[in-house]
């Protein structure tokens, strides 16, 4: 074994740091004259020395140089007692919250994933103005549809508000993942992320029309219930696949993006079928209350009771 390759930090999902090692030795700490610089306020000025060292006529093979004890160094989760211990492809070296994962350089890799992104989306994210204009044209058809469907009044105070309500939803969302694509991947990708974003919101603007439509054929709730749940789901798993896709390396986002989104709507479901129904359409009757009501003092029924006063009022008047 004659090359060895460190891996800064296990990140799965993200991209790692990594170092190739020969024959020379190699120097691990925060000072700046380190061959590896860390930033971790846990790990020494000068940490570790990595090297290769053979006796005689053995096999050369690699050594870590423990040159500072303030933290424990953990060679795959094991404290290291000694000043100096043996390492090899596969260990982990662990010291403040810092890991290194070492490999050979025959260490084979997965197979290439193939992008599924088609290059025009990638064109389009590069030119700023398209999100934009996309964005600005969903959410003013956005609010269109819904003082169409909903508005009583006239008035189009409640519905802007709903609309910069929605905007500014629309671009937190998109600022999120970019932001979590900039910590775990050094890349942004802001344009990409609220171009997706708006396209899902986009087909999310059919969900009603669709929605009125099958329960107009249909005549049942229960048919656009189940149309504005799937809908959901779907949409949302696809927000998340591509959310996912830009910020991070996770494999399987698709999966990961589906179990999640089913999970939620599930939530959901479950927590609207727990809440009781303030309005009820089926006629409810009292059970101590039946007619005719019959007064409890004189045992005649309400209705007699009630004439009786007429009839003497109407003699008393002499009508």
């Amino acid at each position: 074994m004659e090359t060895l390759i460190i891996q800064i930090g296990l990140k799965q999902g993200r991209n790692a740091d990594l170092y190739k090692l020969n024959e020379r030795e190699l120097y691990v700490g925060r000072a700046y004259s380190n061959d590896i610089v860390l930033t971790d306020p846990y790990v020494a000025p000068q940490q570790l020395r990595i090297y290769r060292y053979g006796v005689g006529g053995e096999e050369l093979s690699w050594h870590i140089n423990i040159l500072d004890a303030t933290n424990p160094v953990l060679v795959n989760g094991e404290p290291v007692e000694s000043a100096t211990q043996s390492v090899r492809p596969g260990d982990s070296i662990t010291v403040g919250r810092t890991t290194m994962r070492l490999y050979s350089d025959e260490h084979e890799v997965e197979p290439t994933r193939k992008l599924l992104v088609s290059s025009w989306l990638h064109r389009a994210a590069r030119n700023a103005w398209l999100p934009v204009c996309l964005f600005a044209l969903v959410c003013l058809t956005d609010s269109l549809l819904n003082y169409g469907f909903s508005n009583t009044d006239g008035e189009w105070k409640e519905h802007g508000i709903s609309t910069i309500a929605g905007m500014g939803i629309l671009l937190a969302w998109a600022g999120f993942w970019a932001v979590v694509g900039r910590v775990l991947r050094h890349q942004p990708h802001f344009s990409y992320q609220l171009l997706v974003t708006t396209l899902i919101a986009a087909i999310g603007l059919t969900q009603t029309p669709v929605e009125l439509f099958a329960e107009f054929i249909t005549d049942s709730t229960y048919i656009r219930t189940l149309i504005a749940y799937t809908f959901g789901t779907v949409l949302l798993a696809y927000l998340l696949h591509y959310n996912l896709f830009f910020a991070t390396n996770i494999k399987h986002t698709a999966i990961l993006a589906c179990c999640f989104s089913v999970g939620l709507s599930g939530l959901v479901f479950l927590f609207s079928m727990s809440e009781k129904n303030e309005f009820s359409a089926a006629p409810e009757y009292s059970g101590t209350l039946l007619p005719p009501i019959v007064n409890p003092r004189t045992g005649k029924p309400l209705d007699d009771y009630v004439n009786s006063f007429a009839k003497t009022f109407a003699d008393s008047n002499g009508l």
